[in-house]
């Protein structure tokens, strides 16, 4: 697991050095904190090619107590306010993790992309006692510099995930599918249907494969409470949707922790 640390020094690679608490800008009132591509497509597929192997789980979500309508599988519920930081990859003093999940595999062939906008993430009020989305947002999180990356695509080619050499079912399935929607996956790297164990990775402002969102739906209620015990598994470079506009966003956690997605020695070697 990812084992840096926000409190020690953080370098811009082949650049200047500032520290993290150097990344607080202005911040947008809550209503804005949702950023849309200028340019998105309306013609999403409706048909799919690709196939998903279903994976046993080793545990339910919440005890299949909540909906999936909560802000571990909804990032546009938590929220997210633009932050003022260097848009390109950074150096984080601190171990590293050779296996963690590498952002490159995203595109084909693989790449880094341009960073368009770096965004600070909320922190949240559980109450998961109450109704969807079982609490409240919070103020903004402090922990690292950025939480949420937008990074440039062009509109249709084709988005998989974060490579990964760590096989967690067979035929070469290295992610669980958390959540899907038409706009929006989750995925964790590990068979346990949570946030809180390995890595969680979040896409958004993509137009999701039909097929995983069918694999989805056929394993959960409408609700996205699990009905089978199984959830989809995805392969490296297996694609999961394509561009809808001009940038996809992403985030990442280690062990329930939102980390900085710019970390070069983590996500981008």
């Amino acid at each position: 697991m990812n084992l840096i640390k926000p409190a020690l020094m953080l370098s811009l690679v082949g650049a200047l050095q500032i520290g993290p608490t150097a990344a607080a800008g202005p911040v947008a009132p809550a209503r804005h904190t949702i950023f849309i591509p200028s340019i998105v497509r309306d013609d999403c597929a409706s048909s799919s090619r690709q196939s998903y192997h279903n994976v046993l789980i080793d545990s339910y979500y919440k005890d299949n107590r909540l909906t999936d309508n909560n802000v571990d599988f909804r990032l546009q519920v938590l929220g997210y306010a633009k932050t003022n930081v260097a848009l390109q990859t950074v150096d984080y003093n601190g171990s590293h993790d050779d296996n963690a999940p590498q952002m490159k595999a995203i595109f084909a062939p693989a790449r880094q992309p341009q960073f368009v906008t770096a965004y600070r993430r909320y922190d949240w009020n559980w109450n998961e006692a109450g109704p969807p989305p079982y609490g409240s947002r919070a103020g903004l999180n402090s922990d690292w510099p950025a939480a949420v990356l937008d990074l440039a695509t062009t509109p249709g080619e084709s988005l998989s995930i974060p490579g990964r050499g760590i096989p967690i079912w067979d035929q070469g399935v290295v992610a669980l599918l958390l959540f899907a929607d038409a706009h929006n996956l989750v995925l964790t790297y590990t068979r346990q249907d949570t946030v809180s164990s390995g890595y969680t990775f979040y896409m958004s402002n993509l137009c999701v494969d039909p097929g995983l969102i069918s694999a989805y739906r056929g394993v959960t209620d409408g609700n996205g409470r699990r009905t089978a015990g199984q959830l989809p598994g995805v392969r490296n470079s297996q694609p999961v949707g394509t561009a809808r506009g001009t940038v996809v966003t992403v985030a990442i956690r280690d062990t329930a922790q939102f980390m900085d997605p710019r970390s070069r020695s983590d996500w981008w070697k």
